[in-house]
């Protein structure tokens, strides 16, 4: 009986689950007493779209599936035939689910969580303010409502990851990975995320106010409302990003790509590298300058 498939990813293993195991693991649900699968993702510091894909047979990582079948009183090796060639620090999530725990349970300002794996966690409202998560997987992590005031996740792996209100003022974000991440409503004031890859990035409403963006990739990203002031636009790929009522004002846009990006309502002001037929061109496409300051031409 083929109860899951392995597959295997970026040298990640991940399995999706039969309709039979969801079944059981629905039954067990119940009889634990769990009244949601929210309730359970909570228990157990999983991330809530990590379970929703376990139930929806769509592929998680084998540390997360061996935690929620083991919490479920499922034979999570008899449900997804691991073969003993996988790579074993997949087979030992443990570790990885006491650090989690003890980052919720007992915070620590400036922890030392370098090269962590930390994906697909709940970290929701947790405390990470000066920690150091250099080159950390915080892939598919709920860091919704975080306090990462002043972290350093410089090369760190946020893709998937949901930041929606998190406090990420001053923090360092240079050459990580947050493609399709979610830091809608974000403080991110001052923030640096030179050369940081936000490709489909979803930032409405989030403050850049004064934030580092030079050389990052910013393609298709919804930038909706958020604001942009004083923002070091420098070389960033912002090609087809939306920027409707988003404000500008005094953003250097030197060597930008701004092909195709949107931009009703979107204001602009004393912005350097912003040539004069570029300007004309945004205001065609809805944008607004500043009457009482000049551009940079």
């Amino acid at each position: 009986m083929a109860d899951s498939n392995p597959i295997v990813n970026k040298n990640r293993i991940t399995h999706i689950v039969s309709l039979e195991v969801v079944e059981k693991a629905e039954k067990a649900l119940k009889a634990l007493g769990f009244k949601s699968k929210a309730d359970f993702a909570k228990s157990q510091l999983l991330a809530y779209a990590t379970i929703s894909d376990f139930f929806q047979c769509h592929p998680i990582k084998l540390d997360c599936f061996d935690k929620i079948c083991t919490s479920l009183g499922l034979n999570w090796q008899e449900v997804a035939q691991i073969q003993l060639h996988e790579p074993l620090n997949y087979l030992k999530g443990n570790e990885k689910w006491h650090l989690v725990r003890e980052i919720v349970e007992q915070p620590v300002k400036g922890r030392d969580l370098r090269n962590k794996n930390l994906s697909d966690a709940d970290l929701n409202k947790a405390d990470l303010s000066f920690a150091k998560l250099f080159c950390a997987d915080l892939s598919n992590t709920d860091l919704s409502s975080a306090n990462l005031l002043h972290a350093n996740m410089f090369r760190a792996d946020l893709s998937c990851a949901g930041l929606s209100g998190a406090l990420l003022v001053c923090a360092v974000m240079t050459h990580a990975i947050l493609i399709r991440a979610d830091l809608s409503g974000a403080n991110m004031f001052r923030i640096n995320l030179s050369s940081a890859n936000l490709s489909n990035a979803i930032l409405t409403g989030a403050d850049l106010t004064g934030a580092n963006l030079s050389d990052a990739i910013l393609t298709d990203a919804n930038l909706i409302g958020a604001s942009l002031r004083g923002v070091v636009l420098r070389s960033a790929d912002l090609s087809s990003a939306d920027l409707s009522s988003a404000d500008l004002s005094g953003a250097d846009l030197s060597a930008a790509d701004l092909s195709n990006i949107t931009v009703k309502n979107t204001r602009f002001g004393t912005n350097v590298g912003l040539t004069l037929n570029m300007t004309l061109h945004l205001e065609r496409g809805g944008a607004i300058f500043d009457e009482s300051s000049d551009n940079c031409f």
